[in-house]
């Protein structure tokens, strides 16, 4: 037993307290005995002094064990019992030694404590009424008080249900929030946070029990603290120690908060588990990033000197997270909270160490979402901050500063387009689906099919051709999968699917030139039984377009076939029937981890264009000049009938 713990520490004390100690450290002790001795010790502002009152405290806990909850319910005697036990707790939790020798003090303290706290958690709706606000069980005391056992001895967050005290205290900490206290109590969960392993699906499932019961009650918990760190703190150094436990406490990256880093490449996301993901997912729709965000700012504006390291940690962790998760849905929030200054306020203040980081989020992902009607209206909200940061001296002589004006001129092109959105004639107009047909007119012209609600018809003379002669009876599904349509299938809402055609087109118009240069080429040295699409690679910026086969040595074509079953095969089937009137192109986008194809017609109201290019290409030689050819499409071009009227 620690010196600290033994009796004989009691006739140290002076009269009348040696008194009240000696009595509440006897077995036949009341619970009023154990309330003076508490008052005593709680009154005392010596440590010295203090430490002397340890043996009674530590007597209550260890003189006895918990009692059923059988016992707890129905006898007198074990109430209380548990009542002098939850004093000599919530005195334990307001001890502080300050002697170096602490260590083996603390592990035997913990010893006794944490039987109690087990019992006090699994009984807190039968615990008697002289215990003070049950419900809060000293948490914010109790986590302060486990933060500095585990500072001295880690091995004891290893113990069976301590995952689930720490979601229960973290559940609790906010009745502290007003106190001097809650700073150590968001350094101490910070701590835990950063020091447990919740790779395993047991360990995230035991805190988000203590926390509440579901994973749902543990993302909230996780935002609601992550506000804490956006308003303005007593200690800055909290916020990024925090924010580093947060990295590591996701299972995302899997490091600890204080581990060396790795590479977002070596994370492998099919490892993470279902619950993980589950989880993941409950953090985003809560509304993670925007927090995570504010957070951030608030740690750049703070003068914490670990800052660097936090925003390196920081930022492979919001890239990856980003990277699989579906970003255009969450970017919009994370950038109206200020993830664009942020990122500009991080490169110039840490270049070396964030430079990859910045160069995943400014040059690949941000640019690739940029297809997205609100990401590109929420870019447009901080473009002026953001422009005016950026146009400095000092940031244009960095070296990645072509990247940012080039995102930026980017997201003010897109911007233009979004704003133009409703006068855009690709958007205004739409083609009979009845390819006999093909009339090419203001959308209210047409009535839509019910079935499928994608395709549009003159009439009903129109829609029953197509029906019956058209293939659309194969296709009469509101389910597509492949299709940039309304669709039980389609996260996309009405203004992403516009604007995606609309840009489509607008990159179509613009690379009218280069794509038949490409057509013509190809078929030149094809037969004419070979059939391909042209595929738009929004993951690339500018676009790439290139010619994919329908064949078999495609993988786009393949990737679009085991996709949508027979929905491609009906596509293909329409491109033949239209005779050059109906051409298929396709959208590549970056879908998190994965890559999304979308399948985008270009209608026409003749084939005059494609007949031309096919007629030109059978008169290419083998040897052939690339600028002859350029020039002599061009000609081509101008030749085409200036009714001519095409869509997406």
């Amino acid at each position: 037993m620690h010196q600290a713990l033994e009796a004989k520490n009691l006739d140290k004390l002076g009269e009348p307290h040696r008194t009240h100690a000696k009595t509440a450290y006897e077995s036949d002790r009341t619970l009023q005995d154990v309330q003076r001795v508490v008052k005593d010790f709680q009154n005392e502002s010596s440590p010295s002094t203090r430490l002397l009152y340890l043996p009674v405290l530590y007597q209550c806990l260890v003189s006895v064990d918990p009692p059923s909850s059988q016992d707890l319910r129905t006898r007198s005697h074990a109430q209380t019992r548990v009542a002098c036990a939850a004093l000599s707790l919530r005195a334990i939790f307001t001890f502080s030694p300050s002697d170096t020798s602490a260590k083996s003090l603390w592990n035997e303290l913990y010893a006794a404590v944490w039987p109690w706290i087990e019992f006090l958690d699994d009984n807190i709706y039968d615990l008697p009424k002289t215990i003070d606000s049950p419900q809060r069980l000293a948490y914010a005391e109790f986590i302060i008080f486990m933060g500095r056992v585990c500072e001295a001895e880690d091995s004891v967050m290893e113990t069976s249900g301590f995952c689930s005290i720490v979601g229960e205290s973290w559940r609790f900490l906010e009745q502290s929030r007003r106190t001097k206290a809650f700073d150590s109590c968001l350094y101490y969960l910070a701590f835990f946070l950063g020091r447990l392993d919740f790779t395993r699906d047991e360990d995230l499932l035991e805190i988000a029990e203590g926390a509440g019961g579901d994973l749902d009650n543990l993302a909230r918990l996780v935002v609601e603290y992550l506000g804490y760190l956006a308003k303005p703190m007593r200690n800055p150094s909290l916020c990024g120690f925090f924010l580093r436990s947060i990295v590591s406490f996701i299972p995302v990256l899997r490091t600890h908060a204080d581990a060396e880093f790795y590479s977002i490449n070596d994370v492998d996301p099919a490892s993470h588990t279902a619950l993980q993901k589950g989880f993941i997912e409950s953090l985003l729709k809560r509304g993670f990033l925007p927090a995570f965000v504010k957070a951030l700012n608030s740690l750049l504006r703070s003068t914490e000197q670990d800052t660097e390291w936090t925003c390196r940690v920081v930022l492979h962790f919001l890239g990856y997270l980003l990277d699989t998760s579906k970003p255009y849905r969450w970017l919009p929030d994370a950038i109206r909270a200020g993830l664009l200054l942020a990122l500009a306020r991080i490169y110039a203040g840490c270049t070396s160490a964030v430079a990859d980081s910045i160069h995943f989020l400014m040059g690949k992902l941000l640019p690739e979402n940029l297809i997205y009607y609100h990401v590109v209206i929420a870019v447009g909200e901080a473009l002026g901050t953001l422009r005016r940061f950026v146009d400095t001296k000092e940031f244009e002589e960095l070296e990645m500063f072509d990247m940012w004006d080039a995102f930026i001129g980017l997201a003010e092109r897109r911007l233009v387009l979004a704003r133009r959105l409703n006068e855009v004639d690709s958007i205004k107009l739409k083609a009979c689906d009845n390819l006999a047909c093909g009339k090419i007119r203001s959308r209210s012209k047409y009535q839509r099919c019910s079935g499928c609600n994608a395709f549009y018809y003159c009439d009903r003379t129109c829609q029953r051709a197509d029906w019956q002669e058209g293939g659309h009876q194969n296709m009469c599904t509101p389910s597509s999968t492949i299709s940039l349509t309304e669709s039980s299938l389609c996260e996309l809402g009405f203004r992403e699917r516009q604007f995606l055609r609309a840009l489509m087109h607008e990159e179509y118009q613009a690379s009218l030139l280069s794509i038949c240069d490409l057509q013509v080429v190809r078929l030149s040295g094809s037969d004419d039984s070979e059939e391909f699409f042209t595929l738009f690679d929004f993951t690339h910026t500018p676009v790439q377009i290139s010619l994919e086969s329908t064949g078999e040595d495609s993988p786009f074509s393949n990737t679009l076939r085991e996709t949508s079953g027979e929905e491609w095969t009906n596509l293909l089937a329409r491109m033949r029937e239209s005779q050059g009137r109906m051409q298929l192109h396709v959208i590549k986008v970056g879908d998190g981890s994965d890559m999304g194809l979308w399948v985008v017609p270009l209608r026409s109201s003749s084939s005059t264009l494609v007949n031309a290019l096919v007629d030109y290409a059978k008169g290419i030689p083998q040897r052939y000049d690339e600028e002859e050819i350029v020039d002599d499409l061009r000609m081509v071009l101008n030749g085409v009938e200036e009714d001519l009227v095409e869509i997406h």
